[in-house]
């Protein structure tokens, strides 16, 4: 130990010898070692560890819906309740969805968040109320004697001031009154990122505060939600997944039409939503990856920097060869220099990294709708094991061979040489590092360009209608006070704004594109007599008009009312194969649940558009009339030049006008909501091209300090090759071209991996190809541009050496 205090101490004195030299190092370490840090506890609180704050929570698992074997994705309310009457591997079976919704006060109606949730959603939880009962599974019934609802926490305190004397009061929510029959504990809200939740609603009421109609809600093709269980005790997620496996087999034949190549699984529960564990998963991978390399750079400037400091020591290491030292021990003094250094690095990284979390916290995201991250991303003991193996690797990647190559040495040869012939040998080590740099940067550089282009033409991805100057606003007639009258008021709002001067056009549907929304009704039976499911919406006023969507035959007209004919008008990719030649129109195909199908006949046909998200393509859609499929849950859009401002204003103002029961509308433009569906590529557009920035600053500064010492052990050759009247530009060649050697096989290396990782990212680059010429021509030019200047200032300094100066010392 006292050897080992002994050479720690010497680590410390090493780093003020050379305060730039280890300042610069420290620095770069402790950036890529911050974020790999920050990302890690990001991966680990959103997908590795058991969410917090449940008892047992390692226990819980989502279930989910798969087609084909592959997917992860909602439950119909019919399948979810056979699946919990047959599943025998867990102890509780849930089911669960969020909704927005009105809260009648005295003040005039207010938004509250609220959870549908099955009656058995609290003990799966292991919750226990803070006051009065949580919900049962008598609560659950359509039929239940008492409608009943438990307040969160948070929405407790913030409605009534924690006052007690709240629990058995009456709230008026979407039109219908709801007893608080118990309040929740402090901190409990379903686990992982989402809003939080105000009131806890039984399913059965459903119909009130979904966004399906009434009818809808016990379609067992109507699959809208989100499924959970609590493993029995000795279950195993392989063994639930088994029985998941026979119990999907089950319902096929039960139901072959509604559940055609439909099995279930189940995965462990974690922050993050099951269906969204996949990107999240690619994304933070992507940006780990990204960081890995900034580390990589920054680690091989740290070994070369102790290289050259190795060779400048060889003589004090020589001496204590001769004194009797074991090269085993100095390996080992070098290796604890070396950690002090990369360990202040680590130790400055977790101070980045825990600003980063801090800022992180604060982070407003541009979403329709604010999003509490519900994450604690605690710096727990995975996490400080991922940074102490990345301490000690970076330690063992930077000082291993530094250190073995400057205890490689013949003390005697050492010790008669002159000071310039210490450092006269050519270091192939070095040579490696410095290709190495320029190759790992060079990838850095072409995923910085990629993601920059993408995010460039992702704007010019065509989604099949027109955002500029369209705004939408949401309308709540969810109530029961609204029954019947849903669609003629949905009407008379779109005729006002029609009449506006201010608006060009409006139209109404029940979803906002490219939000990830998605709703279904069923399926068509095309003439080959396959079942076809499709997304659909359901659309009201001059949409189609509204959004400039081209509709080959007509849109919905006074024609479609209520009593009339059912149509449809639907998308390219679902009548090719609804019909081989596709043409469809005037056409009446049976629609909807099986054993509730009817003919729906089509009057129109769309282009293919972009519906959820603007990755897709081919998806099958259609469009269905407002007025014939009234839905309590409606978005109002309006054509406008007028400024956002204005266009709020005119819409609040008018929704109080057609009722004041009604919400104040959230107004958003939907050039915004195409921008927020770009949002994760913006993020890792942005992140990339700061770390192909702070890799190619790093690579610069790797290759002056290569070619820097290089023109130090070159300098004997130098002067001789002065005396005998080389001319300095001779010199300056000779030696830029000596630096230039690893940065062409680098760059080739590089190159080579660039192509092979933006492959790999053609799916998650919205409009750009892998090989994408314009993003590895950029990152040439700056490696190019980066080379030439690092290089240029040694090597001129280097002709202007006096060869009286060079050869003083020999």
């Amino acid at each position: 130990m006292q050897t080992f205090w002994r050479d720690l101490g010497s680590g410390v004195r090493q780093l003020g010898r050379q305060p730039i030299a280890s300042f610069a190092a420290v620095l770069s370490l402790a950036a890529a070692l911050g974020a790999g840090t920050l990302l890690f506890a990001l991966l680990n609180t959103l997908l590795l560890s058991p969410v917090a704050d449940i008892p047992r929570s390692d226990r819980l698992v989502d279930i989910g819906r798969t087609s084909q074997g592959q997917g992860f994705d909602t439950l119909s309310l019919p399948n979810l309740r056979d699946l919990r009457e047959q599943l025998e591997a867990a102890q509780y079976v849930y089911g669960h969805s969020t909704s927005m919704a009105s809260l009648e006060t005295t003040n005039g109606p207010i938004r509250v968040a609220v959870r549908l949730v099955t009656g058995d959603y609290f003990e799966a939880m292991q919750q226990q109320p803070r006051l009065g009962r949580l919900l049962r599974a008598d609560d659950d019934a359509p039929n239940a004697p008492e409608r009943v609802a438990v307040i969160g926490a948070g929405a407790f305190e913030r409605l009534y001031g924690n006052d007690p004397t709240a629990l058995g009061r009456v709230l008026r929510v979407n039109g219908v009154d709801l007893e608080i029959v118990g309040i929740t504990e402090p901190g409990f809200d379903h686990p992982g990122l989402g809003s939080a939740t105000d009131l806890f609603v039984p399913m059965g009421l459903a119909g009130a505060f979904g966004r399906l109609p009434n009818e809808a809600v016990e379609h067992r093709g109507a699959r809208w939600l989100f499924g959970g269980a609590r493993l029995a005790d000795g279950a195993t997620l392989t063994g639930i997944d088994a029985e998941l496996d026979t119990l999907g087999a089950r319902l096929r034949d039960a139901w072959p039409d509604r559940n055609r190549q439909i099995g279930y699984r189940a995965e462990p529960m974690r922050a993050i939503p099951a269906p969204m564990r996949m990107p999240a998963g690619v994304f933070i991978g992507l940006l780990f990856a990204l960081a890995g390399i900034v580390l990589l750079v920054a680690t091989s400037n740290v070994a070369a920097l102790l290289l050259a400091r190795g060779e400048t020591r060889r003589r004090e290491l020589a001496m204590r060869f001769v004194l009797g030292a074991r090269r085993g021990h100095l390996v080992r003094q070098l290796l604890i220099e070396t950690l002090v250094l990369v360990g202040t690095a680590g130790a400055v990284g977790v101070l980045l990294a825990s600003v980063g979390r801090s800022l992180l916290r604060q982070v407003d995201l541009p979403l329709p709708i604010p999003i509490d991250l519900g994450v604690d991303l605690a710096f727990s003991w995975p996490v400080v094991a991922f940074v102490l193996t990345g301490v000690l690797l970076a330690t063992l990647l930077a000082g291993l061979m530094p250190a073995i190559r400057s205890t490689r040495m013949s003390p005697a040869a050492v010790l008669a040489a002159s000071g310039n012939a210490l450092a006269g040998q050519r270091s192939w080590f070095r040579l490696a590092l410095t290709g190495g740099q320029v190759a790992c940067s060079l990838v850095l550089l072409v995923m910085a360009g990629l993601f920059v282009h993408a995010i460039q033409r992702a704007g010019g991805i065509d989604p099949g209608f027109e955002t500029e100057s369209v705004y939408t606003a949401d309308v709540d007639l969810r109530s029961p006070d609204f029954e019947g009258e849903r669609a003629a008021l949905i009407e008379r709002y779109a005729a006002q704004l029609d009449a506006d001067p201010m608006i060009e056009s409006a139209g109404a549907a029940a979803v906002v594109p490219l939000t990830m929304s998605r709703m279904g009704f069923g399926g068509f039976v095309s003439d080959s007599g396959e079942l076809l499911d499709a997304d659909v919406n359901v659309v009201g006023g001059r949409f189609f008009e509204t959004l400039a969507i081209p509709v080959r035959g007509r849109v919905f007209d006074e024609r479609d009312g209520a009593g009339a004919e059912a149509v449809a008008i639907i998308n390219e990719s679902l009548a090719r194969r609804l019909a081989p030649d596709g043409e469809v129109l005037g056409r009446a195909f049976e629609f909807g649940e099986v054993e509730d199908s009817r003919p729906l006949r089509i009057v129109g046909v769309t282009p293919d558009g972009r519906y959820s998200r603007l990755s897709e393509t081919g998806t099958s859609f259609l469009y269905l009339p407002l007025a014939q499929l009234p839905m309590g849950d409606v978005y109002m859009f309006v054509r406008s030049p007028a400024p956002f401002r204005d266009i709020a204003d005119r819409l609040e103002r008018l929704q109080r006008t057609i009722d004041p029961r009604l919400l104040p509308p959230r107004v958003q433009s939907l050039d915004e909501v195409a921008r927020v569906a770009l949002l994760p590529q913006r993020i890792a557009g942005v992140l990339a091209a700061s770390l192909g920035v702070l890799g190619g600053l790093l690579t610069a500064l790797g290759l002056y300090g290569m070619l820097s010492h290089l023109v130090a052990s070159h300098t004997r050759e130098v002067g001789v090759r002065l005396a005998l009247g080389a001319s300095p530009a001779r010199i300056r060649r000779r030696l830029v071209w000596i630096g230039l050697r690893p940065v062409l096989w680098g760059t080739a290396i590089g190159l080579i991996a660039a192509a092979i990782a933006a492959r790999l990212l053609d799916g998650f680059l919205y409009g750009v190809q892998g090989a994408d010429g314009l993003a590895f021509l950029f990152a040439l030019v700056a490696i190019s541009v980066i080379s030439i200047l690092a290089l240029a200032g040694p090597a001129r300094r280097a002709a202007r050496i006096h060869p009286n100066e060079a050869l003083r010392y020999e």
